[in-house]
């Protein structure tokens, strides 16, 4: 496979991803990831809640499990990371499960871009999502 992106010899690349939940990246831009990584490009991932508002989708699952899902969630996140060696932030915000909550305006989560330095970052919002190059 050709390279999908080549990486400068004299400043290495580095991918800004964020997301709102910890399971968001598996379905999000995963193998995206994993490819850019496996050509030497250093890849971020900022995750900005527990996704304690989140569903759960899977019938086998027991009653108690909306409780314990963050931690779930959690532990795949971790294993994410390991199986794609991606650097992990997570910005510690309340899962609000709504679009317009006030607890998604954080401005404390903007040093995070500014600390990375991101070459590309990946995003999606309401409006779409795509690749942006700095």
């Amino acid at each position: 496979m050709p390279p999908f992106i080549r990486v400068p010899a004299d400043a290495p690349l580095r991918l800004l991803t964020v997301h709102a939940h910890p399971d968001d990246e598996a379905s999000k831009g995963a193998s995206t990831v994993a490819q850019l990584h496996s050509e030497g490009v250093h890849c971020v991932l900022v995750c900005c809640t527990g996704g304690e508002a989140g569903d759960v989708l899977n019938p086998a699952m027991d009653s108690r499990s909306p409780r314990r899902l963050p931690g779930v969630r959690e532990a795949e996140l971790r294993a994410q990371r390991r199986s794609s060696a991606t650097t992990r932030c997570y910005v510690g915000l309340p899962d609000s499960g709504m679009k317009d909550s006030e607890h998604n305006a954080r401005a404390d989560a903007l040093p995070i871009p500014t600390k990375t330095r991101p070459w590309v970052d990946w995003w999606r919002s309401s409006g779409g999502s795509g690749l942006r190059w700095w």
